[in-house]
């Protein structure tokens, strides 16, 4: 047994600008990395425009409801006698379960959830008509 050691020249990376910057194209075609920036800027984008809806049109709707102002003004509550209650307020109230942010948020989070079913399954739908488009007309 020989322990040779192999003299054939080790290559050396090219470590110019070019190289580099082909490497970098490279990865972002195949990781598609544009297309999920451009994911979570779209969802950044819907999910302001939801709180939005959520917070300045559907909330003040149910404002409307002579029970409470909004929403996020429902709570479990305790006044300074000790009495629990719904939607207590003034001086002495300490809250001891706020749910109306709770509601709020739920119902954000629930027509977010709404628009990203959809606009998913409009895609997908789309890409399968057009899918099916193209092998009908290579047959």
């Amino acid at each position: 047994m020989s322990n040779s050691i192999d003299s054939t020249p080790v290559e050396t990376k090219d470590l110019s600008k070019a190289h580099f910057l082909n490497d970098f194209l490279g990865f972002i075609q195949k990781y598609g990395v544009v297309g999920l920036a451009l994911g979570v800027v779209i969802g950044q984008s819907v999910t302001k425009l939801t709180t939005s809806l959520v917070s300045n049109i559907i909330t003040p709707i149910i404002g409307l409801l002579p029970s409470f102002k909004s929403l996020v003004d429902l709570n479990i509550a305790k006044d300074s006698a000790g009495h629990i209650g719904f939607n207590l307020k003034g001086d002495g109230v300490s809250v001891i379960l706020g749910y109306g942010q709770f509601l709020t948020d739920a119902l954000d989070f629930i027509i977010i959830m709404a628009v990203v079913y959809f606009a998913i399954k409009f895609l997908i739908g789309r890409f399968m008509t057009e899918a099916e488009e193209t092998s009908v007309k290579t047959k």
